[in-house]
């Protein structure tokens, strides 16, 4: 009696044909057998595992080359697979996008955070050169708000973005995977967030062939032609441009205020 290969093993044996195509698009020093061995248990114990399994599985293996050719490993940290439209994609995450930066030799350090509503933020463009920021880690720090990214190059400077959530979730409808952006449906939005800030900063700083070759592949699901070029940015509470205008007295919309701006 012939005993059925469970879905793990029939990938494992597929894959296995697959090795050579692989090995050849691996960088120096990556092992294929690692590369295999860890695409296989991430796909097949993947939160979309049955969708893998049974998706198209020629675009699976394309989809792991393209990963392999970029030097990134398929583990759900430096990338991963999606499936859409019954195809399957490799997407880059924010460890692998690091990864990749740092190992340019041009950039020593990338640091990306989400800022919450009860943190302490502070960034003067022009005049810090990066945000200041300042959470309370183990209080109640509200609802998400914004991310930032900072790229610090080799040569000592520092480029910054930070960015409102309105513009993070306009970026997010130009994909496939707007939900996982949500802070309330998705299980990892944070991560998401992350990756949009440090995917704009790198825009301004030196890249290898690489990471070029890696953000060409995560652009490849984007729509550019859905992302608003502008955005409704939340009204300030008055009493905040007050503060900003550097007026003493509260006011209140329509009234007149006789005090000097300074």
């Amino acid at each position: 009696m012939t005993t059925a290969l469970t879905p793990a093993k029939s990938l494992a044996l597929d894959m296995a044909k697959q090795e050579k195509a692989i090995e050849a698009s691996l960088p120096e020093g990556l092992s294929v057998k690692k590369f295999m061995r860890t695409a296989v248990n991430a796909i097949t114990t993947h939160s979309q595992a049955d969708k893998l399994l049974k998706a198209d599985r020629k675009s699976l293996f394309t989809a792991c080359q393209k990963a392999a050719s970029d030097g990134l490993i398929i583990d759900g940290k430096e990338a991963t697979l999606t499936v859409f439209s019954g195809e399957v994609v490799y997407m880059p995450m924010t460890q692998g996008l690091v990864k990749l930066a740092r190992n340019s030799g041009e950039i020593g350090n990338i640091i990306a955070e989400v800022v919450y509503e009860n943190d302490d933020f502070v960034y003067r463009p022009g005049i810090d050169d990066q945000p200041q920021h300042s959470p309370d880690w183990f209080g109640q720090r509200g609802a998400p708000i914004g991310a930032y990214a900072v790229v610090s190059v080799t040569g000592g400077e520092k480029i910054a973005v930070v960015m409102p959530k309105a513009r993070i979730m306009a970026i997010a409808k130009g994909g496939k995977n707007i939900g996982q952006y949500d802070p309330v449906k998705g299980a990892h939005f944070a991560e998401w967030w992350r990756k949009t800030v440090i995917k704009n900063v790198l825009k301004y700083a030196p890249k290898s062939t690489e990471l070029e070759r890696a953000l060409a592949s995560d652009n490849e699901h984007i729509d550019p032609s859905k992302i608003p070029s502008s955005y409704e940015a939340p009204p300030a509470p008055i009493d905040d441009i007050n503060n900003d205008l550097g007026v003493a007295e509260k006011v209140h919309e329509g009234e007149l205020v006789d005090t000097d701006i300074i």
